[in-house]
């Protein structure tokens, strides 16, 4: 029995001994195999290996896109984000990011969306797109010193594209810059010169900025771009109007007229430029077009009035001014009191400067409709003006007591009643 259990002892050993020997064989001869590989090989087994991998990112790619064709942007993003981890030998480059990074701002996922585009940015920083787009994303939350830093990059990589100037002009104007918005648009405009939305843009800024020529040259341009826009042409010439350029606006204005004969408002101005050059004859025939078109027109009546007082024609002016001065129409007893104050000063100055009783009679007139001008609160201040410089050469009571006549008896005052 001993020696039986001995031999059965050595037989387990011996079968151990055997196993060893075989696994470090095999072993060996596994490892010669791979040592044995030649380079072609190597790079067939790595080439199959990138196959596998590429194969299983075209899968996620693949139905990612499906999903974001058919608006399923939730599916999408989770596709992309994994072609996005997985894509470790960079077989999608920098659109992966960009597609992540649309379906992320579908699901208005933000923050996830600028981080994605940033990260195109960091692969592919000559790409336009992602500064295009962050710099929505910038303006649309606000942050618009952010977004002009993307714009002008974008202008730096598209300097041919007007557009980018415009993104960048708006930017300019949310930071309140109207400088650098004002250059950005005519950047633009050198690029698109017949670009109305610009120039409309421009024109607006620089009405803005209070500097008279360059509107007036955005103006013109504006005209020349839509020579038959009766808008723009009024535009300029309310321009030259304020800017007391009035041979220039009533040119505009004539234009406008001859366009629109019934424009009531450029009529308007165009009778006041002539007033201004001191061409009355113009203006009165002006203000009277505009009574033809609406008679109840109170304060043309009165433009009219002093149109005729200006010229002389005394008795024409206070019947136009009498017309208007219902219900305390201040403006009216303003008009009435300059015939009056008119017809004395150039009668004084025909002699020479002396005042005579009979003007002073007339110079009353003027005082007592001033003082009636007085009651209307919106012409009080100019009428009180004229009550303190006339108060001075009224009769006084002397005056009446060396004359007993009240209306004046000198043949140029004839008119007077």
């Amino acid at each position: 029995m001993q020696r039986k259990s001995q031999i059965s002892i050595f037989s387990i050993f011996l079968l151990l001994v055997v196993i060893a020997a075989q696994m470090q064989f095999s072993g060996c001869a596994s490892s010669g195999v791979s040592k044995g590989l030649t380079p072609e090989q190597q790079q067939a087994k790595k080439d199959s290996i990138l196959q596998k991998q590429k194969i299983e990112l075209y899968k996620l790619w693949s139905t990612g896109y499906e999903a974001d064709k058919q608006k399923n942007f939730p599916k999408a993003v989770r596709y992309y984000r994994q072609v996005v981890e997985k894509d470790t030998i960079d077989v999608y480059g920098s659109i992966k990011y960009q597609r992540l990074g649309n379906a992320l701002l579908q699901t208005q996922s933000t923050d996830s969306a600028e981080w994605a585009f940033k990260k195109g940015i960091a692969l592919d920083p000559e790409k336009p797109y992602y500064y295009r787009t962050l710099g929505y994303i910038y303006r649309a939350s606000g942050r618009h010193d952010e977004a002009v830093t993307m714009y002008i990059k974008l202008t730096e990589l598209e300097a041919d594209k007007a557009e980018n100037f415009d993104l960048l002009a708006d930017s300019y104007v949310a930071l309140d810059d109207m400088p650098n918005a004002i250059q950005a648009l005519q950047k633009e405009l050198e690029l698109q010169p017949n670009n109305k939305s610009a120039q409309e843009k421009l024109t607006g800024l620089l009405n803005a900025s209070g500097d008279i020529n360059e509107i007036i040259a955005a103006q013109i341009k504006m005209i020349e771009l839509e020579p038959e826009n009766i808008k723009y042409r009024m535009d300029l010439a309310k321009t030259y109007h304020n800017d007391a350029q009035f041979e220039a606006a009533s040119k505009a204005l004539n234009i406008v007229i001859a366009k629109e004969p019934e424009n009531l408002y450029a009529l308007e101005l165009l009778g006041d430029c002539y007033k201004q050059l001191e061409h009355f004859n113009d203006a009165a025939t002006t203000y009277k077009r505009i009574l033809e078109l609406n008679t109840n027109d109170k304060k043309n009546m009165c433009n009219l009035a002093d149109c005729y007082t200006s010229l002389g024609r005394y008795t024409a002016a206070l019947r136009q001014a009498r017309k208007a001065k219902g219900n305390n129409f201040g403006q009216a007893w303003l008009s009435i009191g300059f015939v009056y104050q008119t017809a004395a000063e150039q009668r004084v100055n025909e002699r020479g400067g002396e005042i005579k009783f009979d003007d002073k009679l007339v110079y009353e007139f003027a005082y007592k409709a001033f003082l009636q001008a007085k009651k209307d609160l919106s012409v009080k201040r100019e009428a009180e003006r004229f009550v303190s410089f006339l108060k001075e050469l009224i009769p006084t009571s002397q005056d009446r007591f060396m004359h007993d006549y009240t209306l004046p008896k000198d043949e140029a005052y004839k008119w007077v009643q």
